[in-house]
């Protein structure tokens, strides 16, 4: 992935931790209503300790001693960690979008060298769509989206390199490339996992 990196969506994805309520009743009214059927403080320390690597390595310094202390998303945010935190997410969402619009930019510009069922996959947008089951041929490779009750078949395929645990993972984000043959695919996975195939054209139907 040349774009949509791990990298890139693991820094674009700590912007949850920073989505505080504007107003100390709204904080309370949210923690009242999920202590109902968890331990609010026990999960969010649990989110915190979970992700505290990344957090430690996209937000800067002065976020640290609120992720070190477990306060990051346990209590109400101070003034200062929320103008902090509104800065920071003003510039990755900025960040984020601009990656966005460079490969929009870049797939215009390579087009028209891309077989054009292959387009598609870029043009109808499958963000967040669900594997519902794959197969795998001696010259095809089949992928099954159950919840947009869609199907791919990629017709001689070249290169193949299929992630450990496909069922049932949530594509994110594809990037499509023109080779000799046909087109090259990369997709990354809500797992961090990483989908990798060559092929000369691609079959879309509906189930």
């Amino acid at each position: 992935m040349n774009y949509f990196t791990k990298d890139w969506y693991n820094e674009m994805t700590i912007i949850r931790f920073l989505d505080f309520p504007d107003t100390i009743e709204e904080w309370e009214e949210n923690t009242q209503v999920f202590c109902q059927d968890s331990d609010f403080i026990k999960v969010c320390k649990e989110e915190l300790e979970e992700r505290k690597q990344d957090l430690l390595k996209y937000l800067p310094e002065p976020f640290h001693p609120f992720i070190y202390d477990g306060t990051l998303n346990t209590t109400y945010p101070s003034p200062n960690l929320r103008k902090l935190a509104a800065d920071w997410v003003k510039k990755t969402e900025e960040k984020t979008l601009s990656v966005m619009k460079e490969y929009d930019k870049f797939f215009k510009s390579i087009k028209k060298l891309i077989p054009p069922n292959a387009q598609k996959i870029h043009d109808i947008g499958i963000h967040d769509a669900k594997v519902l089951d794959f197969k795998k041929n001696d010259k095809t490779f089949e992928i099954i989206f159950g919840d947009r009750k869609l199907k791919f078949t990629f017709t001689n395929v070249k290169k193949l390199a299929i992630p450990n645990r496909l069922l049932e993972r949530w594509w994110l984000y594809a990037e499509i490339y023109p080779t000799e043959i046909g087109f090259e695919l990369r997709v990354l996975f809500d797992d961090m996992s990483e989908l990798f195939l060559e092929a000369d054209n691609v079959l879309i139907d509906n189930i």
